[in-house]
């Protein structure tokens, strides 16, 4: 059995250009990884027939006349027509070629266009797991994949190899390694260590209720609190130690069928799931093999000497882990606390960490007739989008900066767009999450902190806020007027 890091003698290569090199360029067992590649496509495939069979293909990019964009990524929009459907049809199509190794370097390089592509559509459909699968896809483009276990590697004998780099299995185990660390991370948070938001998840959860009458109560929320940070927190090291790997591996598993069952989210569990048998021995698949069906396990050889051509490999290898580790701490140059402006909080695996009810109105003043006129965004939007809108100011200042643009191209030249908004975040009594008086039509979008969002001032209470929503501007600004949100 090889080591993770290959076979080289510790003194190997020193005057060629440094033992660690050499360990991470030493050839190492590529079975987990042709699982890994295999497991990849089944998924893609799999969430491709699901956006088919529940319509959300029309739903999410095709029926909605306006899109919430990522910064800089404005200039992309959803193909007319069938075209939509074509792409899905693709990513399907690419997914299986990838999962059986056919014609792999044009099948990845598809798939991992049409993911990345349909992933910057729009803001509202962001998910961790759409996110992780984007950025594997991008890893498994330039690895070498396809070398074991794929009919590239069948029809092309000379193509075949037992083995990769070390490198490649441990920039993927890198890879896979940083949600459960930055997860864990990122639940070493106030509200998080007080039980909620899950508290108030698991109350809602009625159903749950019948077979386990203590969901919902709050020791039984910090329970799965802390396990869930523990869990996070812990899972890596404990996968790369042998001794505790199996017991470690089980609980993983144990830990995402959970969560499927309990919040329905995703493939992202069996993602995960899957994708952690990569902190196994490299050579498990042929081991697994080897007791069913008797077939034997590979030799390895040792790594050839340093090049040029492996320096600036690792190098590229050292950027892109600097930049998954930088990504996910930007929230810290930005002020308050970033569950509530949401300022650096997307691709930063900040998981399960926020429930928000936002009740808000939108409206327009400074019309050509000098009047008032609330905006309905169920004319424009879907209630999923406003929905997700209602929780992120920014997504609030972009359909804002929207319909200041249709206003003043239908002769409204002076109009302001205001939007009212009184949020609760993980059960804290409403606030406002917006100055009401600022002129979102006229924002500016940059990177920079944004000053018309309303700073986080109520502590988080001993139980959850649960006055109904019509009467929330009553009780928090205190005027008669009464509005639910639109």
């Amino acid at each position: 059995m090889s080591s993770p890091l290959g076979n080289v003698p510790r003194d190997a290569g020193r005057d060629n250009g440094g033992w660690l090199i050499h360990r991470l360029m030493a050839p190492t067992d590529a079975a987990s990884m042709a699982c890994l590649r295999i497991v990849l496509g089944l998924i893609a495939l799999w969430e491709s027939v699901r956006f088919f069979r529940n319509g959300w293909i029309d739903a999410f990019y095709v029926a909605p006349s306006f899109h919430f964009a990522y910064f800089g990524f404005e200039w992309v929009r959803p193909l007319p027509g069938v075209g939509m459907h074509l792409v899905f049809l693709g990513i399907a199509m690419t997914g299986f070629a990838v999962a059986v190794g056919y014609r792999y370097r044009v099948a990845i390089t598809l798939l991992t266009l049409g993911w990345v592509y349909v992933f910057l559509l729009d803001a509202t459909t962001y998910l961790n797991h759409a996110y992780l699968i984007g950025l594997i896809c991008v890893l498994m483009s330039v690895l070498p994949m396809p070398r074991l276990w794929s009919l590239d590697a069948w029809l092309h004998p000379r193509l075949r190899s037992d083995t990769a780099p070390t490198w490649t299995l441990w920039l993927l185990r890198f890879q896979i390694a940083v949600p459960y660390v930055f997860g864990g991370v990122a639940k070493l948070d106030s509200d998080w260590l007080h039980g909620q938001p899950l508290q108030m998840w698991m109350s809602r959860m009625t159903h749950v209720r019948t077979w386990v009458p203590a969901f919902g109560e709050h020791w039984l929320a910090l329970v799965f609190s802390y396990g869930g940070l523990l869990i996070d927190l812990g899972i890596v090291p404990l996968l790369l130690w042998r001794r505790t790997r199996t017991v470690a591996f089980l609980t993983a598993v144990a830990f995402h069928a959970i969560n499927s069952i309990l919040f329905q989210i995703g493939v992202f569990p069996w993602l995960m799931m899957f994708a952690t048998t990569i902190f196994f021995e490299p050579d498990w698949p042929r081991r697994c093999l080897r007791k069913a069906l008797g077939v034997s396990v590979q030799s390895l050889a040792p790594t050839i000497a340093t090049t040029t051509r492996h320096r600036l490999i690792l190098i590229a290898v050292t950027l892109w882990i600097a930049v998954q580790i930088l990504i996910p701490w930007r929230h810290l140059l930005y002020p308050g606390d970033v569950a509530w402006t949401e300022e650096g909080y997307r691709f930063s695996w900040r998981m399960m960490l926020t429930d928000k009810v936002t009740a808000f109105r939108i409206t327009a003043t400074g019309l050509a007739n000098g009047g008032t006129s609330p905006i309905d965004p169920y004319v424009y939007l879907t209630p999923r989008q406003v929905d997700k809108m209602s929780q992120y100011p920014e997504m609030m200042a972009e359909f804002c900066r929207f319909l200041g643009s249709e206003l003043r191209q239908t002769g409204h030249p002076n109009a302001r767009v205001q939007v009212f908004a009184l949020c609760s975040l993980n059960g804290r009594k409403p606030q406002l999450l917006v100055d009401p008086k600022a002129d979102l039509s006229r924002s500016t979008r940059s990177l920079r902190p944004q000053p018309w969002i309303r700073p986080l001032t109520e502590p988080l209470p001993p139980e959850p806020w649960l006055v109904p929503m019509n009467q929330w501007e009553r009780l928090v600004i205190g005027t008669p007027r009464v509005k639910s949100e639109p």
